[in-house]
């Protein structure tokens, strides 16, 4: 196979794969990080770029790059995300095909570099276990960090093949830099690149960093680069994944045995993917014990092969490394998530393509029949690909749009609060009051503990209620249904429960203070105005509704204050009904000065 038709095929077989990627919605933390991040809508100021994420520079700076090239439409983002993963697995490719033909690992794949190579390539391109690092729009930062993570490992094996060792050895340092800004996944890559060297390129680690003491200061010190990272993003409150509270190290590290063994499950056969899957923390031995012992039985034949075999105890031993830091007992907000193997993957494909590679040509030898090696494999991975990006054209298309990659979330998660919280709030996006409260009211249920899902169903019953006798004064109340009253209620009572829950949310004290003040309880609804502007000060309907609270009473000068804020902050949503009120408070320019004499 030539070389020279590798990259046309790879391309064409990622576009084969995620053609149907490109009208994929923006979805979950897309919509924070895109859609309402004020920061990426400036390429030209970095420093305000960054600051957008200051924890993950790299992929913010990204994420304005697209925005300046196409606003927010969601298809130039999807572009961007294939084009990394195509780029990561050329990269793969070369690093595969070039390590397939060192001293260490001797001559018998020699004839067959570039098959094998393109095989491994081409199905890590087309998993569908990878679609939640391409299609998902923000965890772009998994597939570049990947992309960064090999290009270092190829760059530092070229370096110790042929001319310019310092120049390849300068782009695996930088590679590894910019990484760092990427992901902080990337801070196994040193560690990597010294196994690498040892299995792959130096008879002993001591060797390794004789011959490289370049290389292994600059990874070194990207260390220095990732703490420096991590110490500017302290200043900023930051989440990952959806938010789980209350997990410590134990609880985590002995769950994430199941976890990856689910993961291995997924590689070999990705036939039940979910986007969020709410794993449940393990209690008790049953639980925890049989994943345990399979993953520690996996451990413990990579440190037996990295003793007698270190070019085969490498691909255990890179597995695990990458997976450490979201894997092992560091509590991270989501026990298992699919993005998370993007990287991983690549390892487990090597050791399956070569695993095959070797039982064809054991069965072509005992048979006689010279070729049969070549031509079943040939056909098992032409069949073995057409199947993965079958598999995952159909993935991409539950990305298409919220709704559909909810449901889809909650039929394979039906216990997944946050699935049946999210998917009720799509379907109020979408009018369907009554569907969206039967997964409130499910979540509930489920937990009813959770301010997020008294808050949403509160909402929905006060939307209903207003869908059916519109009311817009205290006295119009009163031309209020029975049964909108009832809502009304009800909803009164879940936004209190949401609050004793969770203090802090101000939309819920907006609603609120709007239901109190549509009793006539003025001076309560104040309150949570001011609780709702003291938590979100740029809250444009709070300021309002507090200058209408306020307006005919004693405080004229509040309610102005209140009133142009809110105008200042959206004009647009508040300016006929400021007309309406400055007959109350006086007029909501602001005044002229008197002239100097």
């Amino acid at each position: 196979m030539a070389r020279a038709v590798v990259v046309p095929l790879l391309m064409g077989a990622a576009l084969l794969a995620y053609h149907n990627s490109f009208a994929g919605a923006f979805v979950l933390d897309d919509h924070r990080e895109i859609e309402q991040n004020l920061h990426i809508r400036r390429l030209w100021r970095p420093d305000q770029v960054i600051a957008g994420n200051l924890n993950r520079p790299v992929v913010i700076y990204t994420l304005a790059f697209n925005y300046a090239l196409g606003g927010l439409n969601p298809a130039g983002y999807h572009v961007f995300n294939l084009a990394i993963h195509a780029l990561a697995a050329l990269v793969l490719f070369g690093l595969v095909r070039r390590t397939l033909t060192l001293p260490q690992v001797g001559p018998r794949y020699r004839t067959s570099v570039v098959p094998l190579a393109f095989a491994v390539a081409l199905l890590w391109t087309v998993h569908p276990l990878q679609t939640s690092s391409v299609t998902y729009v923000i965890q772009r930062g998994e597939s570049l960090m990947a992309f960064f993570y090999l290009l270092m490992l190829y760059a530092l094996t070229r370096s110790a093949q042929g001319g310019r060792p310092r120049l390849w050895q300068t782009i695996a340092v930088a590679s590894c830099a910019v990484g760092m800004g990427t992901k902080p996944v990337m801070m196994t890559a040193p560690l990597a690149a010294l196994l690498f060297d040892r299995a792959f390129l130096s008879p002993s680690f001591a060797e390794a960093l004789r011959r490289r003491p370049f290389a292994y200061a600059g990874l070194g010190a990207t260390w220095v680069m990732l703490a420096a990272i991590g110490a500017v993003a302290l200043f900023r409150t930051t989440t990952a994944g959806f938010g789980i509270t209350g997990i410590n190290s134990f609880q985590y590290g002995i769950s994430q045995p199941g976890v990856i063994v689910h993961y291995l499950r997924l590689a070999l056969w990705p036939d039940a993917l979910c986007f969020d899957y709410a794993w449940p923390v393990a209690r008790t031995a049953g639980e925890w014990l049989p994943a345990s012992l399979l993953v520690g039985s996996l451990l413990a034949a990579t440190f037996i092969a990295w003793r007698r075999q270190p070019t085969l105890g490498f691909l255990g031993a890179f597995f695990f490394l990458v997976l450490g830091p979201t894997s092992s007992v560091i509590p991270i907000a989501d026990l298992a998530v699919e993005h998370r193997m993007y990287l991983p993957l690549a390892p487990l494909l090597v050791l399956l393509v070569l695993g095959a590679y070797e039982g064809l040509g054991a069965l072509e030898r005992r048979l006689g029949r010279a070729g049969l090696c070549h031509r079943l494999g040939v056909a098992l991975a032409g069949v073995a690909a057409l199947t993965l990006a079958g598999m995952t054209v159909r993935r991409n298309a539950d990305y298409g749009s919220e709704l559909r990659l909810w449901q889809d979330t909650v039929a394979k998660r039906p216990e997944n609060v946050r699935a049946q919280i999210t998917l009720g709030s799509v379907l109020a996006g979408r009018g369907e009051l009554a569907e969206a409260m039967k997964h409130y009211r499910t979540a509930l249920r489920l937990d009813p503990r959770s301010s997020r899902a008294h808050a949403n169903l509160a909402t929905a019953l006060m939307v209903q209620a207003q869908l059916r006798a519109p009311f817009v004064t205290p006295q119009a109340q009163a031309t209020t249904t029975p049964s909108g009253q009832a809502d009304l209620a009800e909803a009164v009572r879940h936004y209190r429960r949401a609050l004793k829950l969770d203090p802090e949310q101000a939309q819920a004290h907006n609603n609120l203070g709007s239901l109190l003040a549509q009793k006539g309880r003025t001076a309560e609804a104040m309150e949570h105005y001011r609780q709702a502007i003291r938590i979100a000060p740029e809250f444009a309907s709070a300021h309002f509704n507090l200058a209408v609270a306020l307006a005919g009473g004693t405080e004229a000068d509040q309610a102005r204050r209140h009133l142009n804020e809110a105008l200042r902050l959206d004009p647009s949503a508040f300016g006929d009904a400021a007309r309406q009120l400055e007959p109350l408070i006086g007029s909501s320019a602001p005044r002229e000065k008197p002239e100097e004499r």
